[in-house]
């Protein structure tokens, strides 16, 4: 074993090695020890010994005393302490340390204030983004450049300043919708066009005959509507257009800004294509059949025309429905709402029934919140659907005199899903006889006299 090693394991051995004496006895001891001025060592054998041992100690007990500074001062105070005596590289190693430390406190977690207030979250609306749209805000808001007491002359002396402008897009897609529209009544489509064949029944009591008609499956949806409302712009009709328009603001004037949506979205987006186009006012359904019967004799070539597109009369109206007075009071031949699996069958005020509903039957429990899609529930043995309920259908009122059914007035039939029970009847009271002007509740639905080839 070599010197510098064994020198090694004895200092490795004095540190382990707790201290037994003060650094004050230790020094004393020391100075004790030093040889004289006469520069001659002390010649004892065990003094050589103690000083090795001393001085073993000492360096023990300054590790010690370096360990505890290193405890007890924080580093920017010992940053300080060195900074005048220690050398360049362990100022900069201490420099370092204290940025690590920065670091772990400037990275923490901070509590979020709580708030009281619900704040909806931001989002996309992809899938109605592209609306193929009526453009509400443009057409239902008129501006009226002049008033007069008179409420027709108020009408006649309303102009609009805005007009739905189409693209290329919407008029090519208008174009194609009319033209599917036209087919569809040429050849009496049977999706679209029910047959009712004439004959002799008891109306109320009086034995009533008919011509044979073609009767509309579905009541006149927003697409169809809307469609024709178009291709008056496109012919540049805004004359009959402002006429032609529906009043959908109704829907807030009669229920408050909770229908706010409906107002702006029900005929214009896409989503209500297929349900029943409604605050159309009488003149409006007359201008559409008009423009639905010269559409399609403007495309059969000179071939055999079609009768007049119209409103149905309210013994027509009454023939379809009960099919000729054989199934009352409701079109699916029975007195109840409902069928065997306590289900509604039609689209109406539910809360008007006289048994003990839910919460959820008096607003929803008969299937549709408002109006409901056209088709919807099971159509009659003449295959015509939501002939009760869902919106009252516009006829014409006849009176018998002499035998000869005589026009009386205006109304409708079938209540709608604002109306009760007794309304949604075939010979139920009409809750809108006399109206002409747009209502939620009222929508129509048309028929043509079949003519023989």
């Amino acid at each position: 074993m070599n010197k510098q090693t064994h020198i090694d394991q004895l200092f490795q051995k004095a540190k382990t090695q707790p201290v037994a004496i003060s650094f004050e006895t230790t020094k004393n001891e020391f100075l004790k020890r030093l040889p004289t001025n006469s520069g001659k060592p002390n010649s004892t054998g065990n003094s050589a010994l103690f000083n090795l041992k001393n001085l073993t100690i000492m360096f023990a007990t300054v590790g010690i005393i370096s360990s505890m500074i290193f405890l007890f001062y924080s580093p920017n105070e010992l940053a300080t302490s060195l900074e005048k005596n220690q050398p360049k590289k362990v100022k900069q190693e201490v420099e370092t340390m204290n940025s690590r430390e920065e670091i772990q406190f400037v990275i923490k977690e901070e509590e979020v204030p709580k708030s009281t207030k619900f704040v909806w979250p931001v989002m996309e609306t992809k899938s109605i983004e592209k609306i193929h749209s009526f453009r509400p805000k443009e057409i239902f808001f008129p501006i009226v450049l002049k008033k007069a007491d008179n409420h027709e002359k108020k009408l006649a002396s309303t102009e609009y300043k805005y007009y739905p402008k189409l693209t290329p897009e919407e008029i090519a897609n208008n174009h194609k919708q009319k033209k599917k529209m036209v087919k569809a009544l040429s050849k009496y489509d049977k999706k679209f066009y029910s047959y009712i064949p004439a004959g002799s029944f008891d109306y109320k009591g009086t034995l009533i005959s008919t011509q044979a008609f073609f009767m509309q499956v579905n009541e006149v949806t927003n697409l169809e509507y809307r469609t024709f409302l178009f291709d008056l712009l496109i012919q540049g009709k805004k004359t009959e257009f402002d006429l032609a328009k529906p009043a959908q603001e109704n829907w807030t004037l009669l229920f408050g800004d909770d229908m706010q949506p409906m107002q702006d979205q029900y005929f214009s987006h896409e989503a209500f294509n297929e349900y029943p186009v409604c605050n159309v006012s009488r003149a409006g359904a007359e201008l559409y059949c008009k423009w639905l019967t010269e559409s399609v004799n403007a495309s059969s070539n000179n071939e055999i025309k079609i009768n007049d597109v119209r409103i149905p009369t309210r013994v027509e109206w009454y023939k379809a429905a009960s099919i000729e007075g054989k199934q009352l009071p409701f079109p699916w031949g029975t007195a109840s709402l409902k069928n065997e699996s306590n289900c509604y069958l039609a689209n109406f005020d539910a809360k008007t029934t006289k048994t003990e509903a839910t919460q959820l039957d008096t607003i929803s429990g008969d299937g549709a919140l408002i109006t409901a899609k056209t088709g919807t529930y099971n159509p009659n043995d003449y295959g015509l659907y939501n002939l009760s309920g869902n919106v009252a259908e516009m006829v014409y009122n006849e009176q018998n005199v002499d035998g000869k059914m005589i026009w009386v007035g205006f109304g409708t039939a079938g209540g709608s899903w604002l109306n009760s029970e007794a309304e949604l009847k075939i010979n139920g009271p009409d809750p809108y006889n006399g109206v002409v002007e747009g209502h939620p509740g009222i929508g129509f639905r048309v028929v043509i006299t079949h003519l023989k080839k």
